[in-house]
């Protein structure tokens, strides 16, 4: 490793070369002598403490493309039949407790006739007893599970091609959903089933997966247990998330170079940030906020 005049440094060995500048950000494209040792780099990751396996399912038609999304990065697009499937575990059990399911989403066909088009679901028992949020008659629809008064129905007619930033929370029994960043709709329930079955991202599995519109793309999907995000409206997020110990899935559907270069950047920060036993943990540097902070970082990298 070697210091560099201008404040950044490199790291260079058998590997490859790396080179940061002065803000701890890649300054040049990585060098890897080795390129093939990094194809388990690619694909759609769990970013979460969960880390849990990301399988494609049914048609298995979802990439990751570059898509000109709300926070600039790139998405997962869902093609018809297709879905993301995540599986069973306690962290979808949200049947008591605090939790928070938000994502963005484009959809490539919504039509006003057409009976669901699903976005996410888990705990599915039989029927309609499920947890899920999807799309039905062109607005938001939220079936929390058994029962009528589960049901929560969005005010806003959808329209094709549009981005939209979806929040699903639960605060006590006080549900309310979010459509970028404003109330939807809002119910009081208790009826939330507690079977541990995996969680699905475009698509249902009882449904036939060929009379399913294409959802589109999805970005920064995250699921969170224990923690009501938000309990009144909001601005919409600007940048992508950080896990915290309350996320149990975070998917920022970043593409294979993108993905890399990210990672090298988390890496970069955590590693030096926790050898320099720093308390603040990011994963980039756009999460420090504090000048003090930033000091910190960028002097535990030049060491």
């Amino acid at each position: 490793s070697k210091k560099l005049s201008d404040g950044g440094y490199t790291f260079e060995g058998d590997g490859g070369k790396l080179v940061f500048d002065s803000t701890g950000k890649l300054a040049s494209p990585p060098v890897f002598n080795n390129p093939g040792a990094l194809k388990n780099l690619s694909g759609i990751k769990d970013l979460s403490f969960s880390n849990h396996s990301i399988d494609v399912a049914g048609n298995r038609n979802v990439k990751v493309v570059n898509a000109n999304s709300p926070l600039g990065n790139s998405t997962a697009y869902v093609e018809r039949g297709s879905f993301l499937n995540v599986p069973a575990s306690e962290d979808w059990n949200v049947s008591k407790g605090d939790f928070t399911v938000d994502f963005w989403f484009k959809a490539d066909s919504i039509n006003p006739d057409a009976n669901r088009l699903d976005l996410v679901n888990w705990n599915y028992a039989h029927g309609s007893n499920y947890s899920g949020i999807l799309i039905s008659n062109q607005k938001l629809y939220v079936f929390l599970g058994p029962g009528a008064n589960g049901d929560m129905i969005g005010k806003t007619e959808l329209q094709t091609g549009s981005w939209y930033h979806t929040a699903l929370v639960r605060g006590g029994n006080n549900f309310k959903l979010y459509l970028n960043g404003k109330l939807e709709a809002a119910v009081v329930y208790e009826g939330m089933n507690s079977n541990v079955t995996p969680l699905q991202i475009g698509g249902l599995h009882r449904h036939d997966f060929d009379h399913n519109f294409p959802i589109g793309n999805l970005e920064e999907f995250r699921f969170s247990k224990g923690i009501a995000r938000w309990t009144k409206e909001f601005e919409l997020p600007s940048r992508r998330y950080a896990p915290d110990q309350y996320t149990t899935l975070l998917l920022h559907f970043d593409d294979e170079d993108k993905n890399v270069e990210n990672r090298l950047n988390d890496a970069a920060f955590l590693l030096k940030g926790r050898l320099a036993g720093l308390s603040e943990v990011v994963t980039s540097v756009s999460d420090i906020t504090s000048s003090d902070s930033k000091k910190g970082w960028l002097s535990a990298i030049q060491e």
